[in-house]
């Protein structure tokens, strides 16, 4: 006689937290309903401390009150009873990846390794009841007049999910669910906003890619020289991130451009990300002023740094500028760790106001009187010696001169047909054309003025890349373009 399968068994999950960053924010409260075959078999419904600050909307929101979080456990303390619960069940929530990522925090933090199957009741939602646009659990509930005597609670918000799934069973017959579930588990690392359609549709190949939410906003922009490795990365270990996270709940669609290889996606990503400002490329976004730091050498011989705003890059003279940054913020805190590091002179560097004459027999700076300045502020330094130290500290910063006599052609190519054309002069991209068996267009709009991230890009392909460059004239310019190009 055939023995029958065991059912299996679901642990229903709900967290309240103190914000959306799995790393950083913490559970507040936590519900479980561990059932199978419908039947419960153990619940855990309780309060949390954070150890950490709740921000007054979540009390708000929750109704969790201040006097409850002091009186409460904390997760350590219920860690080894929770992982019990979980332990070979179905972890299932709505949004799962949200629930998952902050109690798999949790339990890293409680030194407990945690890893389980994840059924999200969004995708359960989106594949059984097509014909709903929305699916968030405020939308569920009343669509089928669920009971919830207290949303944004844990335990009632998981209360609604047990609901859920009876219905569906209900509705739609246990093999047709089974078959849901095993479906949905099999691709759980998919954000909710996402479908199957549109990973198989990401090429493995270089280019850029765009994130949108569901309003059409742009959240991000990459690249990659293998967009479906790459994108499918952003979610694999978004528990571990609280951008990742945040962007894989806002998700909706992605847009690839593909590329001839590296060059032209990194170039590509770097114009896109100026131009469009997503929501999470802050540190890349485009600012109309860089902080540059200019070399000036005073009366004794000492080179004096200071720090300037500009957006006239087409004034720049690199052999003046000891570095350039995106904000004084940065440009401080890297002057400050030089100063320690390689021994330089705070006040030199304009870190700290000079009270003497650098020829002064004064007691100098901070960091001369307890050892780290070698005494360049009261000239106990040679001026030699202290311009060598920080032409090499800011060494990998300055802008490095331009190694060719006039314009160069970088080519890349995708196959034998296909590829870029990209003509630099003064680290200034002149010109950049894409050509297939189409024929051919320009691929970015081209650069009269320095801009610093296509620097950085250009610098590095150079110094690897020889091979790929030579020297170009103004009569191999112009006939590069056709006369419809040209105008």
């Amino acid at each position: 006689m055939k023995q029958e399968k065991a059912a299996p068994i679901f642990a229903y999950v709900d967290v309240e937290t103190t914000g959306s960053s799995p790393t950083y924010d913490r559970v507040i409260e936590l519900a479980i309903i561990k059932t199978q075959n419908g039947r419960i078999l153990e619940t855990l419904n309780t309060v949390l401390d954070p150890e950490t600050h709740v921000p007054p909307s979540i009390h708000v929101l929750t109704g969790i009150s201040e006097a409850e979080i002091e009186r409460a456990p904390t997760f350590v303390s219920l860690a080894n009873r929770a992982a019990e619960m979980l332990q070979g069940a179905v972890f299932v929530a709505h949004n799962a990846r949200f629930d998952y990522a902050f109690i798999k925090n949790e339990f890293d933090r409680a030194g407990i390794a945690f890893q389980a199957k994840c059924l999200c009741t969004v995708k359960l939602s989106r594949k059984l009841f097509l014909k709903y646009k929305k699916h968030d659990l405020s939308s569920i509930i009343e669509r089928f007049d669920f009971r919830c005597e207290n949303r944004h609670r844990a335990m009632s918000d998981a209360e609604v999910l047990v609901d859920f799934i009876k219905l569906c069973e209900k509705k739609f017959g246990l093999e047709k669910c089974e078959e849901a579930y095993r479906v949905i588990m099999k691709r759980n690392a998919l954000p909710v906003g996402l479908t199957h359609a549109h990973i198989d549709a990401l090429p493995e190949t270089a280019g850029v890619y765009l994130f949108y939410g569901a309003d059409g906003d742009i959240l991000y922009i990459g690249k990659s020289i293998n967009i479906r490795g790459r994108v499918l990365s952003h979610f694999a270990d978004d528990h571990r991130s609280g951008k990742e996270m945040r962007m894989s709940q806002e998700i909706a669609d992605i847009e690839t451009i593909t590329t001839s290889g590296e060059l032209s996606a990194l170039l590509l990503e770097s114009h896109l990300i100026k131009q469009k400002q997503p929501v999470y490329n802050r540190l890349s976004r485009y600012s109309k002023e860089l902080t540059i730091l200019k070399e000036n050498f005073n009366e004794a011989g000492y080179i004096e740094a200071k720090l300037e705003r500009t957006s006239d890059f087409k004034s720049l003279v690199p052999d003046t500028i000891l570095g350039i940054f995106r904000s004084q913020m940065q440009a401080k805190k890297i002057l400050n760790e030089y100063a320690k590091e390689q021994g330089l002179c705070p006040v030199l560097l304009g870190l700290e106001k000079s009270q003497k004459n650098p020829t002064d027999n004064a007691r100098g700076c901070f960091f001369s009187q307890i050892g780290i300045c070698k005494g360049a502020c009261i000239g106990k330094e040679s001026p030699e010696s202290y311009n060598a130290r920080v032409h090499s500290a800011f060494s990998a910063r300055r802008v490095k001169t331009w190694p060719f006599k006039g314009a160069v052609m970088i080519t890349e190519k995708k196959n034998e047909h296909e590829g870029t054309l990209f003509v630099v002069d003064d680290w200034r991209l002149a010109s950049s054309i894409s050509y297939d068996e189409a024929g051919r267009r320009e691929f970015l709009p081209p650069s009269f003025s320095f801009d610093h991230d296509a620097y950085k890009i250009l610098a590095r392909h150079i110094a690897t890349k020889k091979k790929r460059i030579r020297a170009i004239n103004k009569a191999e310019l112009s006939q590069l373009l056709t006369p419809d190009e040209q105008g």
